[in-house]
C-alpha cells in the first residue's frame, strides 16, 4: 500500500553517509508528526552529542520536543537534511550544534611544526560557514528561530587534544558572528564546560574526552533552560 500523506522524504545521500542510519526512522517519526497535526514545540538537531540526549528529560516540560541528531553526523550533510528533518516540521523553535565531526579529517593534515595544515583548516571552516548559513537562511525564510550551539570543548585522552580544541574556538567564534548577523541566539555551552585554560573539557562530566555523561548533560541544561523559559512566556 502506498503512503497517502504528501511529505519529504529525501531518501539516501549520493554516498554512504552516517544521516543513512537513522533515515527510515526519521521518515517514518516526521510523518507520525505531520499526521497527528500536533505543533511541534521544540527540534534538537545535530551529532551524537544530540543524538544520546535524553531530551525530553530536561525540556519535555516546555510542549513537544523532538530529537533529530544522529552520531557522527557533519555540517554539510545536516543541512542536506535539514529540510525534512526540521523545516517541514514547522517548529517553534530549532536548537542545533553541529561541527565537531568536521574537524576530525584534519587529524590527518598536520605539519612538521605540529600544527594543522592551514589550507585544510581552512577550507574546514568555509564548509561550516556555507552550512551554518544554508540552515539560518532557511529558517529565516521560514520563519522559525533557529539557534545555533557553540562546539563543545574536548577532553581527557583525545589525540591532538590542543590543536582540536584551539579550532574549536575559531569555530565557536565564526558561530558568534553569524548568530550577530543573523538576529538569533548563540547557546554557549562552551564557556560553561570548560576548565580555566579557556579551551579544555572539564574532568569528570564526559564518557571519554567527547560525550557528555549524566553531569554533562545536566550542565548544559542549566545553560539553556533559562532561554527557553524566556523564549516560551512571550
Amino acid at each position: 500500500m502506498q503512503d497517502q500523506l504528501n511529505y519529504i522524504k529525501p531518501g539516501r545521500y549520493k554516498k554512504p553517509v552516517d544521516a543513512d542510519s537513522r533515515r527510515d526512522e526519521f521518515d517514518l517519526k516526521n510523518g507520525e508528526i505531520l499526521y497527528s497535526g500536533r505543533p511541534v514545540d521544540i527540534i534538537f538537531t545535530g551529532d551524537s552529542i544530540t543524538h544520546f540526549m535524553e531530551a525530553n528529560l530536561y525540556y519535555g516540560r516546555f510542549g513537544l520536543v523532538l530529537n533529530r541528531g544522529i552520531g557522527g553526523e557533519v555540517a554539510d550533510i545536516l543541512a542536506w537534511r535539514f529540510h525534512a528533518d526540521v523545516t517541514q516540521l514547522h517548529p517553534r523553535l530549532c536548537i542545533l550544534m553541529v561541527g565537531v565531526n568536521n574537524i576530525w579529517e584534519l587529524d590527518n593534515k598536520i605539519s612538521k611544526k605540529g600544527a594543522y595544515d592551514r589550507r585544510a583548516a581552512n577550507k574546514v571552516l568555509a564548509l561550516l560557514e556555507k552550512s551554518y548559513r544554508s540552515m539560518l537562511e532557511e529558517a529565516k525564510e521560514n520563519n522559525f528561530p533557529l539557534w545555533m550551539c557553540s562546539c563543545l570543548p574536548t577532553g581527557e585522552a583525545l589525540p591532538n587534544l590542543d590543536l582540536r580544541n584551539r579550532f574549536i574556538v575559531e569555530i565557536n567564534q565564526m558561530i558568534q558572528g553569524l548568530v550577530a548577523e543573523y538576529g538569533t541566539k548563540y547557546v554557549d555551552y562552551h564557556s560553561r564546560l570548560v576548565k580555566e585554560d579557556g579551551i579544555t573539557l572539564q574532568d569528570g562530566i564526559s564518557r571519554e574526552g567527547c560525550h557528555p555523561n549524566y553531569k554533562g548533560y545536566t550542565m548544559m541544561s542549566e545553560v539553556l533552560t533559562p532561554m527557553l523559559e524566556e523564549f516560551f512566556q512571550k
